[in-house]
């Protein structure tokens, strides 16, 4: 039992939750660059200036965020593996 409960964790972290992580990382740093892009190309308009900082700013949160689920998802999966084992 101990091998399919393993097997299937790690089935869903490869199947379903690595390709996530990785399609809204890349969003949120698309979402930065953007906004770099709109900061740096617009800087003689001070409103445009702001949205470029604005995205870029929510692009940062968006990638923290991220980082942030890997970890929780890292450390339940690793707490669940250890209660299996036992």
């Amino acid at each position: 039992m101990t091998a399919s409960v393993d097997k299937l964790i790690n089935l869903v972290g490869q199947a379903i939750i690595d390709p996530l992580f990785l399609l809204f990382f890349s969003l949120a740093l698309l979402i930065f660059v953007w906004g770099a892009f709109v900061y740096v190309l617009k800087a003689d308009d001070v409103e445009e200036r702001k949205k470029g900082g604005r995205a870029m700013f929510f692009g940062i949160i968006g990638m923290v965020i991220m980082f942030t689920a890997l970890g929780i998802i890292n450390l339940l999966s690793a707490t669940i593996e250890a209660f299996v084992a036992k």
